[in-house]
């Protein structure tokens, strides 16, 4: 902490904390507290703490403790051991749930406070090192073909005119729709099949169920495995051991396509529409009653001199 607050002070240094807008050096010594305070006496590592947590602590922006962090680490002062997650994975998030977090969703990063070699630990009055800088040799051959370009510039050559916009190749990259990755997660949850994203990221269930679109015609997580269950007692088979399942989204993508058509709509989706037809039917039928008894009204002189000349005509007869 006394090389820290020393540090605060060098021109140099202060220069750095301006361009990096970090707001004063006792927000740095603040963090740096916290951070200190998390960490091995010993050996100053093990430093677990989110700066979320440290935000909260100190009432600042996350944001602010981020950019403090990244200030210490340029400094030399603090170290990424292991890096942290904002999300975890399925089988993160059930190991989690083993240990007794069910309610972890992230991780935070593990450092480990460090002070440059060459300042000696009677800090008082001790300079910095400075940062020594080296020019990195390029790997690429002169006459290699991947310096073709620089080769090309150099001689004078024009460049071709930039693309403006972004091309893609296929849709592969466009967001998948929402209701398709809460289906995802749904079937992926610890409730139904958390086998189906492992080893591979849930995306690549939610764009599957996309191309099949089960969430555009309505079927849910429940619907989709009821109708697997009623397949499979129908045929008389037997799911495969979870060890002899090599891809599992397949494996699931091969029995919603044995059990559900393309174009079939969800129970639910049916049920509504067909109420809708019914009441459209309905509507219709009492609509043509009401023209009827409007036609009839209308034309209700017509019909009865009509029956009073049929009456005259009756009575006209000779018996």
């Amino acid at each position: 902490m006394k090389t820290v607050a020393w540090a605060l002070e060098q021109p140099s240094v202060e220069r750095r904390r301006r361009a990096m807008k970090i707001s004063s050096p006792a927000v740095v010594l603040a963090v740096a507290g916290r951070l200190a305070a998390r960490a091995d006496f010993g050996t100053g590592r093990n430093v677990a703490v989110s700066c979320a947590t440290i935000a909260a602590e100190l009432h600042l922006q996350p944001a602010t403790v981020k950019r403090v962090t990244r200030f210490l680490r340029r400094l030399g002062f603090l170290v990424n051991v292991v890096t942290g997650a904002n999300r975890l994975t399925l089988e993160q998030l059930w190991e989690a749930a083993q240990r007794g977090a069910p309610n972890q969703r992230a991780v935070a990063a593990t450092r480990a406070l460090t002070i440059p070699g060459s300042v000696p630990r009677a800090v008082d009055g001790a300079p910095l090192p400075t940062p020594t800088h080296q020019t990195a040799a390029s790997h690429v051959q002169k006459n290699s073909p991947t310096g073709t370009l620089t080769r090309a510039v150099e001689a004078g050559a024009t460049r071709r005119p930039r693309r403006r916009g972004r091309t893609t190749s296929s849709g592969s990259e466009r967001p998948v729709p929402l209701p398709d990755q809460k289906l995802a997660a749904r079937l992926a949850s610890s409730q139904h099949m958390p086998w189906l994203a492992r080893n591979r990221h849930i995306g690549s269930l939610a764009r599957a169920l996309h191309r099949y679109g089960l969430a555009e015609r309505g079927w849910t997580a429940a619907q989709i495995l009821h109708r697997i269950e009623l397949h499979a007692a129908d045929t008389h088979t037997l799911p495969l051991p979870l060890s002899q399942i090599r891809t599992p989204i397949a494996y699931l993508m091969r029995q919603i396509h044995n059990c559900i058509s393309p174009t079939e709509l969800s129970p639910t989706r049916q049920s509504q529409l067909d109420a809708q037809a019914r009441a459209h039917r309905r509507a219709a039928e009492e609509a043509d009653a009401v023209e009827l008894r409007k036609r009839i009204v209308a034309e209700k002189e017509q019909i009865d001199a009509i029956i009073a000349g049929m009456q005259l005509r009756h009575r006209a007869r000779p018996s």
